[in-house]
């Protein structure tokens, strides 16, 4: 049965290639929606280039107030249905929501990842500086050019986000 409060951010699984115009029926419906994005070079054989593709392939996050938003989110060309754990409805806190808009904002990040499988076991260790100071992440692997692969748990999404950052964020073990 559909949970009573529905009151958050939940995440709304769209079309393939539709996100965008889905979040813009949002903005049309009066639905706050985010979409996060990111920036990914690609290399053809006679040039490269840099496009703009979603985080999350295929999902769009709304805040629903109500019952009625609930269904007038469905209503969008290209929505499906919103992202269901069992008989749950899943729901992103905002914290979740606002780490991952605190990624998007990190300038020296690259090679973003999203992903359901859970990195190899590594150091638990706190990032000290940028958008993502004070939060916990795991070590994957560590380059010659003092950069570090890391990952962040959104356990609300059941998945996790990977990056790359400067050695000198990371602090000393926990």
């Amino acid at each position: 049965m559909i949970q009573q409060n529905f009151n958050g951010w939940h995440v709304l699984q769209v079309k393939t290639k539709h996100e965008a115009k889905v979040q813009q029926e949002m903005n049309r419906f009066s639905l706050q929606s985010f979409l996060p994005l990111k920036q990914v070079s690609r290399q053809w054989s006679d040039r490269k280039k840099t496009i703009v593709l979603p985080l999350f392939p295929s999902y769009v996050f709304v805040f629903l107030r109500s019952l009625k938003d609930f269904h007038l989110a469905l209503k969008a060309s290209g929505a499906f249905n919103f992202i269901r754990f069992g008989q749950e409805y899943a729901r992103v806190s905002v914290e979740e929501i606002n780490k991952i808009r605190d990624i998007l904002l990190i300038e020296d990040a690259e090679d973003l990842e999203v992903g359901k499988r859970l990195p190899r076991v590594g150091d638990s260790r706190q990032i000290l500086f940028g958008p993502l100071k004070g939060l916990f992440c795991q070590i994957l692997t560590v380059s010659n050019q003092h950069k570090i692969r890391v990952w962040l748990n959104l356990s609300s999404l059941k998945q996790n986000i990977t990056l790359t950052l400067p050695a000198s964020y990371i602090g000393e073990a926990v």
